[in-house]
């Protein structure tokens, strides 16, 4: 079974006989070597730190270098071997006592290999083992899937006999240059159309007693030839003073946002959160504190718009609560998957790169 592997005193005697004069690192590639290195700690906490090889210019004596190879010796300093740089201690790095099973977490915040944020993840199993990974932004916006060394855990008998040992996994490559993917816009992107696609009776203001409940349109700017898209869904609330909510997917100046707003919500003092409860179709329901704007129009968001348009894209019903500094509204948006369906839906797959 994969396990972390203790090097004890005989890589200490190693290691402490290993003498260099210059630290260099590799410009001719585009990767990294690295490994975690994890420690038990006397209260059950698990410290952990990230290590990356280095090229190390050797000394004269050609004694084995920190690796177990042989130094490749050179007065002039022109040869060079591979060793392993400092411990890199992220700020966050302790892995807790008593941890909810099963839950990843992460280590903050980044580091960075190269040009690449990178951070430790590490979680606890049901069978009592810790299991670590490292994680890095590929792309430079988004986290990419763990990466897991073949040796990556500590077993519950560790935190009692290895207290205060690093102990190390083992090596995995990892990625030192941000690789932007090339996206092929389809021809006929950006789409320029509105429309309304269903009407309801909302606030009562309207003359016939309906308005728009979804609708979308798409605005090019006339000084830039930029475009801007919207799909907006709107809800009665439960307050007869903020009668309707809106929900809203877009893309403006080509960034990828869901927010919802209205020309007028109840009073938020400018340093406060709006605090958030929001359930989709019959899940568990999820509360925190969300960012909020207001101007002409009031409005909130979550933090992360991907996640949260993700579950709108497969949910039909999305209920939500918003707590105000002394108000609190809710709203029920039903066919919530069908913002993603629409005629200009090609806009906003393709946010960011038309």
């Amino acid at each position: 079974m994969p396990r972390f592997r203790a090097l004890g005193a005989l890589f200490c005697a190693i290691l402490a006989a290993v003498a260099v004069t210059v630290v260099t690192e590799a410009q001719d590639s585009d990767n990294a070597v690295a490994r975690i290195s994890a420690r038990p700690l006397s209260d059950g906490r698990i410290e952990f730190a990230l290590q990356v090889q280095e090229l190390r210019c050797s000394d004269s004596s050609g004694e084995e270098d920190a690796l177990g190879e042989d130094s490749l010796a050179a007065d002039d300093c022109t040869a060079f071997g591979t060793v392993w740089g400092e411990r890199i201690l992220p700020r966050g790095r302790n892995f807790p006592a008593e941890p909810e099973v099963g839950t990843w977490l992460s280590s903050r915040p980044p580091v960075l290999v190269g040009e690449v944020e990178t951070r430790i993840r590490a979680r606890r199993l049901d069978n009592g083992n810790t299991e670590f990974a490292i994680q890095q932004r590929l792309d430079g916006e988004n986290w990419g899937d763990n990466i897991p060394p073949s040796s990556r855990f500590i077993f519950p008998s560790h935190r009692t006999t290895h207290i205060d040992r690093w102990l190390n996994s083992s090596t995995v490559t990892i990625s030192k240059v941000i690789v932007i993917p090339v996206v092929e816009v389809p021809a006929g992107v950006p789409i320029v159309a509105e429309a309304t696609l269903a009407w309801a009776e909302l606030d009562g203001w309207t003359y016939n007693g309906s308005e728009p409940s979804f609708y979308y349109g798409v605005r090019q700017d006339p000084l830039d030839d930029s475009y801007d898209t919207w799909v907006v869904k709107v809800a009665k609330t439960d307050d007869d003073l903020y009668d309707t909510l809106r929900l809203q997917v877009s893309c403006y100046g080509g960034s990828f946002e869901v927010v919802f707003w209205e020309e007028g919500l109840p009073y938020q003092s400018s340093d406060r959160r709006v605090r958030v409860s929001y359930r989709f179709d019959d899940g568990e329901v999820t509360t925190g504190n969300w960012n909020h704007y207001s101007g002409s129009e009031d409005g909130f968001y979550p933090a992360d718009f991907e996640t949260f348009s993700e579950s709108m894209k497969s949910s039909d019903k999305l209920v939500v609560r918003a707590t105000f500094y002394s108000q609190t509204v809710t709203a029920t948006f039903t066919g919530v998957s069908q913002m993603f369906r629409t005629r200009v839906q090609p806009n906003i797959e393709y946010c960011g790169h038309y």
